[in-house]
């Protein structure tokens, strides 16, 4: 049989770069990295970056290829990194209240009772059944399973240690009224918006967080995640002075509207949710380094415009370095 993509060993996939037009100085060095970075990972990965008429934008070479691969895989773990920091806060102040306001006994704090019925299109008694089965002495992992074999319960604050982040978010979703408004006081702390916009805005943020997450860990690139969360700009404006978020004739300006459904938006709840701790600053000064002050991973790359290529492909603002140092300068 005549495949339409059949096998190619190192050297004939660098001539097939070079034909196309991607400048190779170095056999030996090209062959490295496409024994680094697959073939279908560099070269299909950021194609809509660098090729144009099916040829390679003029002076391409497979360093720059390669520089960018390995921005986005920076990026990529700088969000991995604090996605997991957001979510051990939110299930932090999650079980706080479940504790506090139900209990910290197991066969009370899942009691159907407490929770509504329905959310969105999810029932509640499913989502008991994922939680339970943490529960079983079959399923479940430490620290939940030492409780279990050590203790006459099982506290909230050790069953969310093992519960996904999908589960969690769930969680918050079938809470009562007012304990869902005390979760989201406390997360998020401005009394700017009202506490019905700070739950739809913590819905939408740790679905999208998830989602971006999920497309890191499964290698998969930011460049063209689309997370489909969208964060309310409104909301967002009240939230943040007016430079950081900028709205023209009333409403949010469409770039920064198309910036704040992506990565941009995720980064300003990730500040949000650490205010009056250190982290706050540091995410701010963590991107800066990696998106805007991008170090060269090889001499002789122009990162200033892979970065710019980069920035625009995850529709972050061209001035986001300005509005970092704005929201640190109230972030203190």
């Amino acid at each position: 049989m005549d495949y339409d993509k059949p096998f190619q060993d190192i050297s004939q996939q660098v001539e097939v770069l070079q034909n196309k037009g991607l400048i190779i100085l170095d056999p030996v060095l090209a062959e490295n990295i496409l024994m680094t970075v697959s073939y279908y990972d560099l070269v299909n990965g950021y194609k809509e970056v660098f090729i144009k008429n099916k040829g390679y934008i003029k002076n391409t070479s497979i360093e720059d290829l390669f520089a960018f691969w390995y921005l986005d895989k920076r990026v990529q773990a700088l969000t991995i990194k604090y996605s997991l920091i957001i979510e051990t806060i939110f299930k932090q102040k999650l079980s706080y209240v479940i504790a506090k306001n139900i209990g910290v006994d197991e066969r009370i704090y899942l009691n159907s009772k407490y929770y509504k019925k329905k959310a969105g299109g999810l029932l509640f008694n499913n989502l008991k059944i994922d939680i339970m089965r943490l529960l079983s002495v079959k399923h479940s992992k430490a620290p939940t399973k030492y409780y279990i074999k050590s203790h006459n319960h099982v506290p909230p604050w050790i069953l969310l240690k093992n519960a996904s982040f999908g589960i969690s978010i769930n969680m918050f979703k079938f809470l009562s009224t007012k304990d869902k408004a005390e979760v989201a006081n406390l997360l998020i702390q401005s009394d700017a918006v009202l506490v019905y916009e700070k739950i739809e805005l913590i819905i939408s943020f740790l679905e999208g967080l998830r989602k971006f997450r999920n497309y890191a860990a499964h290698n998969l690139k930011f460049i063209t995640c689309q997370p489909g969360f969208k964060l309310p700009g409104k909301t967002m404006y009240r939230l943040y002075p007016k430079y950081v978020i900028r709205k023209y004739s009333g409403d949010i300006s469409k770039k920064d509207k198309g910036s704040i459904n992506g990565l941009y938006g995720l980064i300003l709840m990730m500040i949000i949710f650490t205010e009056g701790t250190p982290l706050a600053q540091t995410i701010i000064e963590d991107y800066s380094a990696e998106i805007l002050l991008g170090g060269n991973i090889q001499e002789g790359i122009d990162m200033k415009d892979l970065l710019k290529k980069y920035c625009n492909c995850l529709r972050l603002p061209e001035d986001m370095l300005r509005r970092f140092e704005i929201i640190k300068s109230i972030f203190r």
